[in-house]
């Protein structure tokens, strides 16, 4: 399905369209995907006629010939010079800014080659399960889980995915070590690694189904994806949002199990350290 480009995308592309175009190369634009009688009905500057001329696309519904305006726009400007200011007061950087965060706002991405991507993290649905993710480590003091699962969020904006799945699996290990050590209390020394996990499973913390999901995880988490060039855009924000969405279902569990332990009066057994 063909990505519906939103009113101000189409502005922001419009400027853009400006400041790295002449008027004439402006027009070949829209002659490349039959719009000559599109451009040709607009007016006043090469910006605002490439305005009227893309919402008259947008009208039209052609937003293919859309994406191809744009496609080929990204391209001039990431060859041309960044700091060159154009006719619009703009500097091509700023331009080029201005058009990735207006495609953001509507849950797009420009990739490394400037081909437009929908984004997971666009989704809000994703945004707010991250950012409940990060309260709840917060309120629970999970501080060292909680670096970790920043570092892995950075690393996707920095578009270092290797390194975001790489964080992905540290914080949801060293998750799995932090409730462990809150469930054993001051009754034994906390586990780690594995022994954390499986402590989760044999402590009942986690149904039988949901430690088989755990094992099952855990292997996803550490498989292909920490080396150069074998991880997507896609593939590290599923990994982290996944990851992120366990981590709140233990996180609320933990929360629960921790007041009826007070209630009752209860500390959990000591752990078997033996590692999964």
């Amino acid at each position: 399905m063909a990505i519906q480009f939103e009113g101000g995308t189409l502005i922001a592309l419009a400027n853009l369209m400006a400041t790295v175009w002449i008027e004439r190369d402006i027009e070949g634009q829209f002659v490349v995907v039959n719009a000559r009688d599109v451009w040709d009905s607009s007016e006043g500057t090469k910006r605002f006629r490439a305005r009227d001329a893309l919402s008259a696309l947008a009208t039209q519904e052609r937003w293919d010939d859309i994406h191809t305006i744009l496609d080929a726009t990204v391209a001039k400007a990431k060859n041309g010079y960044p700091e060159r200011v154009g006719s619009t007061g703009m500097t091509e950087g700023d331009a080029f800014e201005q058009l990735a965060q207006a495609l953001q706002r509507q849950g797009c991405d420009l990739d490394k080659d400037g081909a437009v991507v929908v984004s997971l993290s666009g989704d809000v649905a994703a945004k707010e399960a991250v950012g409940q993710f990060e309260a709840l480590l917060k309120m629970m003091n999970f501080e060292v889980t909680r670096n970790h699962f920043r570092q892995a969020m950075s690393a996707l904006t920095r578009e270092e995915f290797e390194g975001a799945n790489a964080q992905a699996r540290a914080f949801f290990d060293s998750l799995c070590e932090e409730v462990a050590a809150r469930l054993v209390g001051d009754r034994a020394q906390p586990p780690k690694g594995g022994a954390a996990r499986k402590y989760l499973d044999d402590s009942k913390f986690l149904s039988d189904d949901e430690a088989e999901l755990l094992k099952t995880f855990f292997k996803v988490l550490h498989g292909a994806g920490s080396h150069p060039g074998t991880s997507d855009k896609h593939d590290a924000h599923r990994r982290v949002l996944m990851a992120s969405a366990m981590g709140s279902y233990y996180l609320e569990r933990l929360a629960v199990e921790e007041h009826h332990s007070t209630q009752d009066g209860v500390s959990p057994e000591p752990p078997n350290t033996s590692p999964m």
